[in-house]
């Protein structure tokens, strides 16, 4: 008898920790999508508010340089066109941020992303940008093209030809999905 009772209370223990830890994997996996959830509302807000921030450009008075040719935007680029802005050079940008913002642009837009309606252009000289890497010119301006809420962030924005800054979005790699459906609108209003 003394047999049985040990048997059934081993059966009854090693049920209780099978289901104690299914229970423990379960709430993790719902805490983990609660948080992703979280993360990407809170990522579609920024975006949004970023949206709200929306200036006006006049190429004629933007000055770039790259290497030691001095040019102005309007003789750079064909409208509308997409900047990928570099912000600030004084706060550190985000690299693996920088090299996913450009990389999505040129896997999404392929042949479009070395056209002149793409356009990379950092505030001050940033070392982070290699050319060679991106194979596409980046242009350096000394003043802020526009005003962004995070400084360390690479940004994508639509220039028209009548200076409106449009469709501003910080690309992120988290969510990547969010990234093509961006990029995908914007090819769909560069090649109009």
């Amino acid at each position: 008898m003394k047999n049985i009772i040990i048997i059934i209370l081993s059966i009854l223990c090693v049920s209780l920790s099978l289901w104690t830890g299914w229970r423990y994997i379960t709430q993790k996996d719902v805490a983990s999508s609660i948080n992703n959830i979280i993360g990407e509302k809170r990522y579609l807000e920024d975006s949004f508010n970023d949206l709200l921030t929306v200036d006006f450009i006049t190429g004629d008075s933007v000055n770039l340089k790259r290497g030691d040719t001095q040019s102005q935007l309007a003789d750079l680029v064909s409208y509308p066109c997409m900047i990928i802005y570099l912000p600030s050079v004084q706060e550190e940008i985000c690299g693996s941020c920088l090299d996913f913002a450009i990389n999505e642009a040129r896997d999404t837009l392929g042949d479009l992303f070395v056209s002149n309606r793409i356009n990379i252009i950092s505030l001050g000289d940033n070392p982070e940008i290699k050319e060679r890497i991106y194979k596409k010119k980046v242009y350096v301006t000394e003043t802020a093209l526009i005003d962004v809420p995070k400084a360390y962030m690479p940004y994508y924005f639509v220039l028209n030809e009548d200076g409106k800054v449009s469709h501003l979005f910080c690309p992120n790699s988290a969510f990547e999905d969010h990234t093509t459906a961006y990029l995908t609108k914007v090819a769909s209003i560069l090649m109009d």
